[in-house]
């Protein structure tokens, strides 16, 4: 069985934080996702670019798992 791997970077462009999603995600990936949200709404930034261009997923329901972050 293939290991399961997800990526999660934080860039700025132009002063806008861009959170890049890369490989398959996972409950653990959307944490982290969550947690970066937070981190960075905490700092001020409320305009945040979420990337998911690189994401593997047949199942684009973990997007709902980040309402309560935006939130």
């Amino acid at each position: 069985m293939a290991a399961i791997s997800f990526e999660i970077r934080l860039r700025n462009v132009e002063g806008i934080p861009v959170i890049q999603l890369g490989g398959t995600i996972t409950q653990t990936a959307v944490r982290g996702v969550r947690s970066t949200l937070e981190r960075l709404a905490g700092a001020g930034h409320y305009r945040v670019v979420l990337n998911v261009e690189r994401v593997k997923s047949a199942d684009w329901s973990f997007l709902s798992g980040l309402a309560d972050a935006v939130t």
